[in-house]
């Protein structure tokens, strides 16, 4: 699994690939709060695109769901585009697909988030 990550104009891309299951979750979580500031005083724009990610089980949800919880409780927003049929599944069954802000694009993604 590896987690690409981006900072453009205010807001934290990040661009995981494989799979986010099992052990791996670990290291996403671990991946995203390492490339966050750690005393930022403004709320964290964060946004998810999950094109190459193959596979996401309950661990990796609930990895991706304790970032959510850490950045929106500060006031922060988290976005995701690219989901595949197989994530968006997991979120509706799960309830939690109206958690996240859902873009067509990086670029609407960005602009939206940012403002």
């Amino acid at each position: 699994m590896r987690n690409d990550v981006n900072y453009k104009v205010g807001v934290y891309t990040f661009k995981p690939s494989g799979r986010i299951a099992g052990h791996d979750s670990k290291a996403f979580r671990e991946s995203i709060f390492r490339a966050l500031p750690k005393n930022s005083h403004r709320p964290l724009k964060l946004l998810f695109d999950f094109h190459d990610v193959k596979i996401m089980d309950s661990t990796g949800l609930g990895a991706l769901m304790e970032v959510y919880i850490s950045v929106t409780r500060k006031g922060g927003r988290v976005g995701i585009i690219n989901v595949g049929a197989h994530i968006n599944n997991l979120l509706v069954m799960s309830h939690l697909i109206s958690h996240f802000e859902h873009f067509d694009s990086e670029n609407e993604a960005i602009l939206a988030l940012r403002n």
